[in-house]
């Protein structure tokens, strides 16, 4: 590859791999490689292309962890992970993994565009993502990246044809393999001790110490995330990337009844054991998290409060007594000889109740509505939007805000009410990209123009290019994740 795809990922885009897959745009990228989007030539379907960057190709290492970011993503199923498709290497020397194209937002633009979630959205969502999470623990995969960007959210038609909101975990990048007894091929351990993988704003503090990571790591992740979504600002904040991996290991996350009073007792908790800065007083897995996030996901009063029964019940304060009444080590857990049947007894109670639940779901008269909950789950409102037309332009020509696509223009665009000026800039094929500030306070109209590209004609003597200074991809670029 030529070193101009390092600066110019769109110097890509035109080119077939494989002799199938056709790469249309560039979606992003990111610190190994560049996201296409992609037409399979014979399917006649849209697919992503993950191509790994020139420079990390010239690495053993980098090409070792490509691999297995494939080998990883491929190596477990799950409906809500993206799904592998291909993996190959091009005669010169271009890497590339092809997934399946999600069509929707990651869960930063969502919060972005439309402010902060209700508890039961957050948790539906969450939910998902720690479903697929538990497979990949299952089959010994520790993401270890887990972070709102690397988070899709599309929707799709449930059994009864109704949308719904649906979750895709993506980005296995610096994804951990944990040996498994099926394996028949050998791994050489890509990851030194000390070495700092992952985003600070979402580490945890034993990635932040650069010590050995496993499920629970993506469990304090998952913690963090669910404690956004709810609040709409990152956990931690600092100046540089170091200043916010030392708070994730010494500073505790925010309660969040400070910021929100409606959020219930039982969420509260599920944050804050999922957010220990000791890995062992966390949940175990994703499945442990997963199945305390359902029941607040459903709305249902009487699943709230048998959740939260249970949560008090299996919280660290119920179980743990003072170390020097019981003479032990703080932090130990210690049950008491009349707990064990006590706690045998609630679980009974707490199963039979949910199974005689889902016999009665057709039941009018025994089914709780969601909306007579709602005051207990409801969290602010979502801002005003107003619509911002743009006329003028080419078909087809991309609107950018903020670095992410809102819209395509000629047409209407949504832009949250805000006071402050908005910077659009449109891009199309064949034109030079323009921009314009807006002040959202209302809808308007937009007449713009865009001048055609000039073709250059080659002189005879080719001058030369002169070198660009490398742009950097620190993970850490994006300031909502820094």
């Amino acid at each position: 590859m030529s070193g101009l795809y390092e600066d110019e990922p769109d110097s890509l885009v035109g080119r077939i791999l494989n002799e199938k897959y056709e790469l249309l745009s560039c979606l992003g990228s990111g610190s190994m490689g560049a996201v296409y989007r992609a037409r399979h030539l014979t399917l006649k379907k849209f697919v992503a292309v993950k191509v790994l960057h020139s420079d990390i190709e010239r690495s053993t290492t980098g090409i070792a962890r490509f691999e297995a970011e494939a080998r990883a993503a491929g190596r477990f199923e799950h409906a809500n992970s993206v799904s592998v498709i291909d993996f190959g290497r091009e005669s010169d020397g271009l890497y590339f993994i092809v997934m399946e194209y999600i069509e929707g937002q990651d869960l930063r633009q969502l919060v972005f565009s439309e402010g902060v979630m209700t508890e039961q959205r957050a948790c539906r969502l969450m939910s998902q993502v720690c479903a697929a999470l538990a497979a990949a623990h299952d089959n010994g995969i520790v993401h270890r990246d887990m972070k709102p960007g690397n988070i899709m959210v599309t929707s799709r038609r449930n059994d009864q044809g109704e949308y719904e909101e649906f979750v895709k975990i993506c980005d296995f990048g610096i994804a951990k393999l944990l040996p498994r007894a099926d394996d028949s091929f050998g791994q050489e351990p890509m990851t030194l001790k000390g070495s700092f993988f992952g985003t600070p704003a979402y580490m945890s503090p034993e990635q932040a110490r650069g010590e050995p990571s496993d499920a629970r790591s993506d469990v304090y992740a998952c913690g963090l995330i669910l404690w956004m979504l709810l609040t709409g600002q990152r956990p931690f904040v600092g100046e540089n990337a170091m200043s916010v991996a030392m708070k994730q290991i010494s500073e505790p996350l925010p309660d969040i009844s400070t910021y929100r009073s409606d959020i219930s007792e039982g969420v509260r908790k599920i944050i804050q054991r999922a957010t220990d800065k000791l890995p062992e007083r966390r949940f175990s897995n994703g499945r442990a998290m997963y199945q305390m996030l359902l029941p607040y996901s459903s709305g249902k009063t009487e699943h709230i409060n048998a959740a939260a029964m249970m949560e008090n019940l299996l919280s660290s304060e119920s179980l743990r007594t003072s170390a020097d009444e019981l003479n032990e080590v703080p932090g130990n857990v210690a049950i008491r000889p009349l707990l064990l049947p006590a706690m045998c007894l609630i679980l009974g109670l707490v199963v039979a109740f949910f199974v005689f639940d889902a016999t009665n779901d057709g039941d009018e008269s025994s089914a709780i509505s969601i909306n007579e909950s709602s005051a207990e789950i409801m969290g602010p409102p979502i801002p005003p939007k107003i619509l911002i037309t743009i006329n003028g332009v080419p078909e087809g020509t991309e609107v950018f805000h903020l670095g992410q696509l809102v819209g395509v223009a000629p047409g209407q665009i949504q832009l949250l009410r805000n006071n402050e000026p908005a910077l659009l800039v449109l891009r199309a094929e064949g034109h030079v990209s323009t921009s314009t500030a807006v002040v959202p306070q209302s809808s308007q109209t937009l007449l713009l123009t865009m001048k055609s590209k000039m073709k250059t004609v080659p002189s005879n003597k080719e001058k030369p290019k002169p070198k660009r200074p490398r742009r950097s991809r620190d993970r850490l670029e994006d300031p909502f994740e820094k």
